[in-house]
């Protein structure tokens, strides 16, 4: 460029920040969320962290946003996009694999999106082999029904939020044997209802009051389940040793 020339700001450059600015006002503290841009990018564009009462988690999750001039519809309630093979890989390869991909539209203003999870399934299930893993890229669906709005934002957050404390718990609970730190920096009384000696537990401390008196429903529902699973188990190890007894 000549001395007198000035720098261009392209139609790309003004939807690029059209569709940050707006993703920036959609994930914002007031609702639960802090955005940080990942610079350098080298696989995400955003690292999302939860907020919850007023406290920063350190959970995160990444996203991922593009801007799409005229977005395509495919089956009346699909949006296909054509997105690098590799991104969708990193996306994946986060702990937890939780993560979003977003579209701005630039001709409606609102951002689509899903989770990564969601759409790796749909990915697998349109193709009938894996050899789209080795192309430069893949064509994704999102649904037209998943615009970001306040009460999808409270369903990202949730959605968020119980895998890492599923994750927690899990750590926790059989962390020790693959060689991970346990660390308790917090007191909790979130109750694993997927770990057998926790319910037990439970029960020896507080009796099988505890069940009823809280109307746990779906939660009261799996840990009897696990304790009957048990006791079968338990039933089927005195017959065996009754049967081939010497």
């Amino acid at each position: 460029m000549a001395l007198w020339d000035y720098p261009k700001v392209d139609k790309a450059a003004i939807n690029c920040s059209l569709a940050e600015n707006k993703f920036h006002s959609l994930f914002q503290e007031v609702n639960g969320f802090i955005c940080r841009p990942s610079d350098p990018d080298k696989g995400c564009d955003f690292v999302i962290e939860l907020i919850d009462g007023g406290r920063a988690l350190n959970w995160h999750f990444q996203a991922q946003l593009k801007s799409v001039e005229n977005i395509k519809v495919i089956e009346g309630k699909l949006i296909a996009y054509p997105i690098e093979t590799s991104r969708l890989g990193y996306l994946l390869r986060s702990n937890p694999p939780i993560g979003l991909i977003a579209l701005y539209s630039e001709k409606e203003a609102c951002i689509y999106y899903d989770f990564i999870e969601d759409i790796y399934k749909r990915v697998i299930d349109r193709h009938n082999s894996r050899d789209w893993e080795a192309q430069d890229t893949v064509t994704i669906h999102i649904a037209l029904d998943n615009v970001v709005t306040l009460p999808n934002l409270q369903g990202i957050h949730h959605k968020v939020s119980q895998i890492h404390k599923n994750l927690r718990q899990l750590v926790q609970s059989k962390g020790g044997n693959y060689g991970l730190p346990i660390v308790d920096v917090e007191p909790t009384t979130e109750i694993d209802l997927n770990d057998l000696k926790t319910i037990k537990k439970v029960l020896r401390d507080l009796g099988l009051s505890f069940l009823f008196h809280f109307q746990l429903g779906m939660a009261k529902d799996r840990m009897l389940t696990c304790i009957a699973s048990s006791v079968v188990l338990t039933a089927i190890g005195f017959a065996h040793h009754w049967l081939y007894r010497k």
